[in-house]
């Protein structure tokens, strides 16, 4: 199941994968019980460690580029096959370091009785013909990333690349042929829509939250697109932030998506607010503001001052990975967006041989 789900959800499994094995590797514990002839085995595990970390901060530029370059592409899934196979390894040596240090049968990695030397161990033919093949495969890896001209992120994170199109209202597969969200959706929309929050004196912040790659930009546009939410609102709007929390970029996002016949272009920040307060004034609105990374605080009050003169009901979603992001803007309880089930996995996975990988 593991390598399953590992080649259907993309940036999400893919980076936590990453995680748990540079976690794993950097753990003391675990290069001691590779110590005397395992040596070798350490300084081979200790290079796909570091490697692990370049090719994860190039990874965010890669899962962009996979659906416009099929080279990129090819590439990413021979990462994801490398990096499930590695895995394996490490699953396999923290195993017998474990019943090695329980004192049980050492499996394939044998004690050495060597005196002093209790924590020296022989790694088996099998064992080391392996990691000599992934290594081999790592460096291959690196030698054709060199080739694609990937865009590193110093910290991990993404960043929205010059000419990379952002997500926009417009569902990329008919709501049909999306899976796995239907009750998301209807938890959603009964934020926006329902009895219970249609006569909210103030503006509501909804924030969906979850990992990267999970389907949040994907669930926004879901609910953006609702019968009943489009009957429920007088005006609505759609701006992908990303991590450049640009204030100014953003309000004039907001406008021209408002339909404003006013040219935006060159005008301050104080036209700009004012413009969509005059725009917002009285009227039920619903504004979705995507991929929100940046948590200060007053970048966000300085955003949301022109959507306070709004009718009661009015509501913004924020789609994030941060949490402190969605504590920060939310003013009601963040949608936690979950991994699909093993049942829509499988379902999504029939389904993508007939209509293609566009899979949230």
């Amino acid at each position: 199941m593991t390598e399953f789900i590992l080649s259907k959800v993309g940036e999400f499994a893919l980076s936590k994968l990453f995680e748990s094995l540079y976690d794993r590797l950097a753990v003391p514990k675990f290069w001691d019980f590779l110590g005397g002839e395992g040596k070798g085995i350490q300084a081979n595990l200790d290079k796909w460690r570091q490697k692990l970390q370049d090719i994860q901060n190039m990874l965010d530029d890669a899962e962009e580029k996979q659906y416009s370059d099929r080279v990129v592409k090819l590439w990413l899934d021979d990462l994801k096959h490398l990096v499930y196979d590695v895995d394996d390894i490490v699953d396999e040596l923290a195993t017998d370091a474990f019943l090695a240090e329980n004192q049980a049968r050492p499996s394939k990695v044998r004690k050495l009785n060597i005196p002093g030397a209790s924590s020296a161990h022989k790694i088996d033919s099998t064992l080391q013909l392996k990691i000599k093949e992934i290594t081999g495969r790592f460096n291959e890896i690196v030698t054709r990333k060199d080739q694609l001209n990937l865009k590193e992120t110093a910290d991990g994170r993404s960043h929205r690349k010059t000419g990379v199109p952002a997500p926009t209202s417009v569902l990329t597969e008919p709501e049909p042929h999306v899976y796995g969200r239907g009750k998301d959706k209807e938890a959603v929309v009964e934020l926006l829509v329902g009895e219970k929050y249609c006569s909210d004196a103030q503006l509501s912040v909804i924030p969906i939250l979850g990992m990267g790659g999970i389907g949040k930009t994907t669930l926004a546009q879901l609910v953006y697109n609702d019968d009943a939410v489009q009957k429920s609102f007088d005006l609505k709007a759609w701006a992908c932030v990303s991590q450049d929390f640009d204030v100014d970029r953003v309000t004039k996002t907001i406008l021209q998506s408002l339909n404003i016949s006013d040219n935006c272009d060159g005008k301050d920040r104080n036209w700009l607010q004012v413009k969509l307060k005059e725009e917002l004034k009285g009227k039920k609105f619903l504004v979705v503001l995507d991929d929100l990374w940046n948590d200060d605080y007053d970048n966000w009050i300085i955003l949301r001052a022109p959507f306070l003169v709004g009718a009661p009901g009015s509501k913004i979603i924020i789609t994030t990975r941060n949490s402190k992001v969605s504590s920060m803007t939310g003013t009601v309880q963040a949608h936690s967006l979950p991994l699909l089930s093993d049942n829509d996995f499988f379902f999504i996975n029939v389904i993508s041989v007939k209509v293609g990988d566009n899979i949230i």
